[in-house]
Order: structure tokens, then sequence, then C-alpha cells
């Protein structure tokens, strides 16, 4: 009858149970493996042997040994290795697929043999012996796995007895080159005369009687502890844990060898988990609430309007005597905004009266020097553009002055903002280390990806932001420097190493590609493996603006922030400055193609996957637009950035 207990398994399922090796797991914690399972039948009923073992078939044997010292140890050498008490072996013959044996009986070492009837297992284990021997190879190690029948036939106590012998037929040839990983074969053992009978086979005046038989034997190779510098020798228990996943298992030995092996130097160290800094970045409204919107460029805004009438006296000359119509086509944006400018004036123009006034603006803004330059080197050639004797491009190639002012002219509109804007996220990240009572920040990592071009001068301010900020909170702070120019790389990176020297906490990482927003070169990064993503001025000449920003977006990871520096609000003199770029003008209705900051912000919120979008708009400086990456889970999961990932 069915036997419950308050906790664990019922008598008859119990068995059941233990056949299959997910419940066993489960009802053993994980501490039982299984490696065979079979079913005992009591039987008392006189079992015959079966043809293949009977004594005529038997006589036929082809091999034959005396030494069964050193049958154990070729099995030793295999990983069987055997005690006194199991090596009870004492004489070997056969054929290819057959084996005779006589077995000792003698227990008389046995201490205790009270509670042992029948066979004593060092005795029945030493049964199977033989048909290890049989099976080819030097170095494999196979054991039971299964049994079809087991009968146990007598009642007699063989404690006393003197030997016993085993007859065993595998199903299969097992010699020669062929060796397969699992074989089967029957066994019967049977009642020995006199132990020191020449030969088992040998006529016997008794009739023999069987002890016990096999039937469907299965013996299988571990899988795993084929030849190897770290099976051999090894013991039948070890090749066990080798092949069998366990959880306590020490794999030291085969990582030893690995290494040795495979690696140049064994750096592997012991390192505390970094993760990232991105849940404590401020959100965009508290990055605007602090000092960024303070005015740092106050010559900026004061020369609006003397660099606007400057503008429209290298207009007034540019356009006079010329008609629209005799214009190149894609010259008439420019055109109508040299005639916008122009309108502002009321007293004639003439080229000495506009050096003159110059040379008045050189002395009272020197910090602007650039942009006055600009005025005057294309104001003078506007005249030769529209008249068709020169080209827009001619005015910039192969002029390395031109690139350096233009260059200049960046740093002046978006150098500042940049500082300013890292600034305050270094601060509140300052404040959060010291809200903490001084906690260090050294299990913490801050991932930046910057796209540049030729701003590396504007970029050391920050960096020594961050290296301040590094060293008073032991931050990690990794920079993913990508620049479009290899010289302008170059020369960053050399400059940047010179601030780099000592530090441990601070790394920076150089990329170079001619085009920075490929797909092809955004899509060898990893998806959002970045806290902060910048860029200044670099988004305007996007062919497609929404997959651009989608790019970036891809970068970050969630809470992660996108910060945009953007030409928005401008004066009217940027039209001579920026004028004959192509990417200045909108194509389709002749006018700036710069998006206001409502376009901007309609696009981030369009595209999705952030939480907060926020502008602030400079009269001469460029906008800052900042998004943050939201943390929702089920917003998140609708990304392209989470969808395109095989977890």
């Amino acid at each position: 009858p069915d036997c419950m207990r308050p906790s664990g398994m019922a008598s008859n399922d119990f068995i059941d149970s233990l056949l299959d090796q997910q419940t066993l797991s489960q009802h053993s914690l994980n501490e039982f493996t299984l490696h065979a399972h079979g079913r005992i039948n009591m039987d008392n009923t006189q079992q015959k042997s079966t043809t293949i073992l009977t004594t005529n078939m038997i006589r036929d044997t082809t091999w034959s040994t005396h030494d069964a010292s050193s049958v154990y140890s070729h099995l030793s050498t295999r990983g069987y290795q055997y005690g006194p008490l199991f090596q009870n072996m004492n004489f070997l013959q056969g054929t290819t697929s057959t084996v005779i044996a006589q077995v000792s009986s003698d227990v008389s070492k046995i201490n205790d043999l009270s509670s042992y009837y029948l066979l004593h297992p060092s005795l029945l284990d030493a049964c199977l012996h033989p048909l290890l021997a049989l099976l080819p190879g030097n170095d494999t190690t196979f054991l039971p796995i299964s049994i079809q029948k087991f009968v146990s036939s007598t009642n007699k106590n063989l404690s006393s007895s003197s030997n016993v012998e085993m007859r065993g037929n595998y199903h299969d040839n097992v010699c020669g080159l062929s060796q397969e990983r699992t074989y089967s074969c029957d066994l019967i053992v049977l009642s020995s005369g006199d132990k020191n009978s020449p030969s088992p086979s040998s006529p016997s005046s008794e009739e023999e009687e069987i002890l016990c038989s096999f039937e469907g034997l299965v013996i299988q190779q571990i899988q795993g502890a084929r030849a190897g510098r770290w099976t051999l020798e090894k013991s039948i228990f070890d090749k066990l844990n080798a092949a069998v996943d366990l959880p306590n298992v020490d794999h030291d030995e085969h990582l030893n060898v690995i290494t040795k092996d495979y690696c140049m130097k064994r750096t592997w160290i012991d390192s505390p988990t970094i993760t990232s800094i991105a849940d404590l970045l401020p959100s965009p409204e508290q990055i605007l609430k602090s000092d960024i919107n303070t005015v740092t460029n106050q010559d900026l805004i004061e020369s609006i309007q003397p660099f606007n009438e400057l503008a429209a006296c290298y207009a007034r000359m540019a356009i006079e005597g010329l008609n629209i119509k005799n214009i190149d086509h894609q010259y008439h944006p420019l055109f109508n905004a040299c005639q916008s400018l122009a309108s502002m004036l009321t007293e004639q123009v003439t080229l000495h009266a506009t050096k003159l006034r110059l040379m008045n603006l050189f002395n009272r803004f020197s910090h602007l020097k650039p942009l006055l330059i600009s005025l005057d080197n294309y104001g003078l050639c506007l005249k030769e553009v529209f008249s068709g004797q020169q080209s827009g491009i001619d005015v910039f190639l192969g002029n390395n002055e031109t690139e350096q002012t233009l260059q200049q002219i960046k740093s002046i509109i978006s150098a500042n903002k940049t500082q300013t804007l890292f600034g305050a996220i270094g601060q509140h990240l300052q404040h959060q280390f010291d809200q903490n009572t001084n906690e260090s920040l050294s299990d913490r990592r801050l991932r930046i990806f910057w796209i540049a071009y030729g701003e590396h001068l504007d970029v050391l301010p920050v960096l020594q932001l961050l290296l301040k900020l590094s060293n008073e909170t032991n931050l990690w702070i990794d920079l993913h420097y990508m620049e479009s120019d290899p010289v302008q790389l170059i020369q960053a990176e050399q400059l940047f190493q010179t601030h780099l020297a000592g530090q441990t906490h601070l790394s920076i990482i150089y990329e170079q590609t001619f085009d920075l927003f490929n797909s092809e070169t955004l899509g060898k990064i990893p998806f959002e493996s970045f806290d902060i993503v910048f860029a200044a001025n670099k988004l305007q000449g996007s062919p497609d603006l929404m997959e651009s920003l989608i790019d970036l977006r891809r970068l970050l990871v969630p809470n992660g922030l996108l910060l945009l520096l953007e030409l928005i609000n401008v004066p009217l003199y940027f039209d001579i400055v920026f004028g004959l770029f192509d990417q200045w003008w909108s194509l389709s209705d002749n006018v700036r193609a710069l998006n206001d900051a409502h376009q901007w912000t309609t696009t981030l919120k369009q595209l999705g996957g952030f939480a907060s979008v926020e502008t602030t708009l400079s009269q001469s400086e460029s906008a800052i637009i900042i998004s943050q990456k939201t943390t929702s889970q089920e917003i998140l999961k609708t990304l392209d950035e989470r969808q395109h990932q095989a977890w």
C-alpha cells in the first residue's frame, strides 16, 4: 500500500523518481548524480545458461592468461584503481566477444560478514572486471549504465566458498579498429570447483549452479574521458566529475593548462564590479536650473548690431549693379539675404569706408577676430561669385587659413556652452558624492561618446573638468573620441596624452571615420553602451535628421543624456559667413536650413525613446538641446536597439 509521509515522496513513486536526473536532483538538492538505473528480481527458480554461454561454446577460446596482476595494472591506467579487496580475478580466457574468468571468493580479509549473504559486494564487482579487460583502448573508461534484468538464483551464503566462475558474452565484436562508445552483454555467475583448478572450463563432476545472471547489461564510455593530458592516471571518480556538469567541480587544473598553452601572459586579476552611473545623471530640467544660461560671452551680444552693419556694407557692394535673373539659381538665397542686409543702410558705401569700419571693430572686439576675418574674406568674394567668375567652393578649397578661421568661429559659438554644460553635470555628480557622506564612486563608470571635428582645443577644458571629478570621487571615466579628420585626431591624441600622465581612472579611445553619421560607422559600436552622447554643430548638414538622431539614441543607455549644440537663432551677418555653404540653405524654400527650437523638440519627441527634451536659446551662440532616454521598460522594448539585440 502507499505510504504517505509529511514530506518527501510516496513509496509508489520513489523508484520512478530516481530514474530521472531532473527529479532526482530536486529531491536530493542537487547532491546526487544519476549514473545508472535498473531493477532487481529475487527469483528462487534455477536459471539455465543461455546458448551462447554453454560449456561447449566456451571451450572454443582463442586467448588466456594467468597474469591477473598485469590485467589490473592495465585497468588502473584506464581509471579503475581497484584496491586489494577487489582484485579477485585469478584466470581469464576468451574470444573476441566472450570471456570466462575464475574469481576468488576468499573474503577472510573482511572483518564483519554478519550483514552479507549470497555474494559479497567485492566479489560481485570482481565478476564485472573480466568484461572491462576485453574492451579495446588504453585510456578509455566505461561504466555500467543499465541492466535489463538481474536474477539472483540462490539462498546460499558464499562467504565460505573458495571460487566462483563468471561467463560473459558481448552482443557485438568489441575488438579491432571499431571502438564504439556503448556495448551490451550478458553475464552469468556460477559456483566453481577447487580454487586451484587449472581452468574454469575444466570438466567438473558437480552440476553447475547459476548463482546470478545479468541480461542486457549496457556499458558506456564516460563522455569527455578520452585520452588527454588531464585524464591519464585519473581515477574513475575524477573522470565522472570531468564528464558531468557538477556545480562544485574544480576546473583549476584545466584552466591552468589552457592559460599556459594559449595565453601569452596571465593578466587575470580580481577586480570590483563596475556599473554605469547613468542612474545618477541629472535630468535636463536640473541642468537648465544651474547657471548654464548665464551669459558667458558678452562680446557676442554687443557685436550683433555693428557686425550686421559691416555685413550690410559687403552685401551692398556685392549686389550693386547685378540682376538676380543673371545669377546662378543656387546663389539666389544668398543674394536675397544680401538684399535684406543692404536695405539696413542709408548712407553711401565704399570699399575704403568699409575697411575703416572693419579696423575699428578689430580694435573693439579683438576676441571675435575670426568672425571679422571671415566677413571680410567672403564679403569681398561675393560679387565674383554672383557674376560667375568664381564658385563658392573655390573660396574654401586649398586655403588652410580659411579652415582654421572656420574652426575658430565654431569654438566662439560653442566652446563656452560646452564647458558650461559639462560643468553642470560634473557639479551634480559631485553633489551626489557629497550627499553620500563622501562614499567613493569607485564602483561607477561614466562613458562619454564625443563626435568631434577639429575641436580638440575646446575639449581640453572639459577633459580637465573630468579629471578633477575623477580624482575627487574615484569615478571611472571612459571617453570615446570620434574624429573625421585624421590629422586633427593625431593632434588631439598628442594634446590629451600630456594631461593623462599618471591617470588610471580616465581613459580615451580614439577613432577616425570620414562619415560620422554613416550607418555602418555607428553600427560597429555596441547599442546602449554610453551614458552621454555629445555633438556640437554636427547635425545641421545631416541628409536625414530623424535617422541620425535615432542612431545616436541607440548608443545611449536608459537614463542616458543626448547633448546637442546647434545654431538656431543667429544674427543676420551669419549669412555672409556661412552662406556659401550649400547646407546653410533649404533647397525647397530658399531660406535658412536651420531648425528652430520647436522643430528640434518635435523631432526628438516623434522618434520616441526620450522621457524629456529641453532646449535653451542664445542670441549668438549655439543653442543647447538636452534629451534624456527613458527608463520605462514598456517603451524601451519597442525601440530598435532593444528589438535587434539577441537577449
